[in-house]
């Protein structure tokens, strides 16, 4: 396996053209997919409910990545060199660090609300604007706290050297400074991030799926809290048929976002530095941006009644056509239609 000190070989800048056209390609998707999201929140302000509060949280942390942080690293991987000097190299790594922990505590925050809407109804009902605020902001808090301690000097940001196509934290000086923090941010923001998802998922998906037990055995009391099925006017991502399996692919992608960076910033801590594969460092920048495009596709393709609003948007239409917003507020609307038109010649 080739080590970090091969660089100059064709296949190494065969993959900084690679890395660099790939770039590219999620710059221009997350700048459209997240754009496109305020787009449509801003013109149906019906879908602004409280919990779709932490979906533009997560757009915005996207939105800042690609623009502070791709094109960066793209000019970076064109001319396989970093031309942005020592001030560049702090400012790529605060704000990646910064924005790409905020996405992923926005995405625990989502884990959360869907949690609380099918596990915890009672709960979710009293919780406002103001608390999923409170959510969202903890996420850019947290965010903000591991990307300013480098500056301050607990490890450091440096130029990933001699690949010199990003700034990370500096993981070729291992020290007490350098292991304590690393540590410290794996567990926080990997391992905790990703028990804490899996258990609201898991735990939505098992509460779902007792509920359908017991209303195939007619075991059902009637309880005005249940949310089994979002009504017509339910615009909560969470309360969506779609929830639990894109609960499932943000878990699967908060993983492929980041396992790359992890194993890179752990692997030095009991290996030396030098014997580092030379793809990694130029790879997982590119997987923990992944989160980019992925998102608003999530978000506006999947879920068909954002999908609506944003076709209706797209196709410029003025009114919102009930067959396409909610079709079984349309169907409801002919039966009753049938039952008016039958009683005229009863």
């Amino acid at each position: 396996m080739d080590s970090i000190q091969d660089t100059t070989s064709p296949e190494i800048e065969q993959l900084h053209l690679a890395v660099g056209t790939v770039l590219v390609v999620w710059l221009a998707a997350g700048v459209l997919g997240n754009a496109t999201l305020f787009a449509v929140f801003a013109r149906y302000r019906k879908l602004c409910s409280p919990t779709n509060v932490l979906l533009l949280s997560l757009g915005l942390a996207n939105l800042g990545m690609a623009i502070c942080c791709i094109p960066l690293s793209t000019t970076a991987n064109f001319i396989q060199r970093w031309p942005f000097h020592w001030e560049g190299c702090k400012f790529y790594g605060f704000f990646f660090m910064f924005f790409g922990l905020t996405t992923v505590g926005n995405t625990v925050t989502l884990a959360v609300s869907r949690y609380l809407i099918v596990c915890r109804s009672e709960l979710a009902q009293q919780l406002t604007f103001s608390h999923y605020r409170y959510f969202a902001m903890s996420a850019w808090v947290n965010g903000l706290f591991w990307a300013l301690m480098p500056i301050f000097g607990w490890s450091r940001y440096d130029i990933d050297s001699p690949l010199q196509t990003s700034c990370f934290v500096d993981w070729q000086r291992i020290d007490l400074s350098y292991v304590s923090y690393i540590v410290s941010w794996f567990i926080i923001n990997f391992v905790l991030p990703l028990s804490l998802m899996v258990f609201c998922y898991v735990s939505a998906f098992l509460t779902r799926q007792e509920e359908a037990g017991e209303a195939e055995e007619g075991q059902f009391a009637a309880d005005p809290t249940r949310n089994d099925e979002p009504s017509p006017n339910d615009v909560d991502w969470a309360s969506q048929p779609e929830a639990h399996w894109i609960g499932i692919v943000t878990v699967v992608v908060f993983v492929l976002s980041w396992v790359p960076y992890s194993v890179l910033l752990l692997y030095v801590i009991s290996n030396d530095p030098t014997e580092m594969p030379t793809y990694l460092p130029m790879v997982a920048p590119l997987f923990a941006e992944i989160t980019l495009w992925i998102h608003p596709i999530l978000f506006l393709v999947c879920v068909k009644k954002f999908r609506s609003y944003a076709i209706m948007m797209i196709c410029c239409r003025t009114e919102v056509e009930a067959i396409e917003v909610d079709p079984q507020a349309n169907d409801s609307h002919r039966m009753s239609e049938a039952r008016r038109f039958a009683d005229h010649f009863v």
